[in-house]
């Protein structure tokens, strides 16, 4: 990555934070993502702003870059999932104190309706 340090500081944060960012398949469907930001109590946390980019790893110069919305305790993203198999998502965003993070995902996907 051309950014492979800020990468790694922006990583680094929400290792300082103790927080988890997790793609909730189960709750996911082919034309939604739910991202969930938990603390260390897995507690929910809403942030600043928090955006996706996203690409099946059959189409990687396919990528989709999407702003999720704050929803009754999880982020929500409208996306094409429709491609089962392996996904890439990176999660970037700030925190509410304006702190910028990032991090990444592989998600073995079975879409749903």
């Amino acid at each position: 990555s051309v950014h492979w340090d800020e990468r790694q500081q922006q990583q680094a944060v929400l290792k300082k934070l103790g927080w988890s960012i997790i793609f909730n398949a189960q709750a996911s469907t082919r034309d939604r993502a739910v991202i969930e930001i938990h603390d260390a109590s897995q507690n929910s946390k809403e942030v600043d702003h928090l955006r996706l980019t996203l690409f099946h790893y059959t189409r990687v110069a396919d990528q989709t870059t999407i702003q999720a919305s704050w929803n009754n305790g999880r982020y929500e993203a409208d996306v094409d999932l429709s491609q089962a198999g392996l996904w890439h998502i990176d999660f970037e965003g700030t925190t509410k104190d304006g702190t910028p993070f990032w991090t990444e995902q592989t998600v073995d996907w079975t879409p749903r309706s």
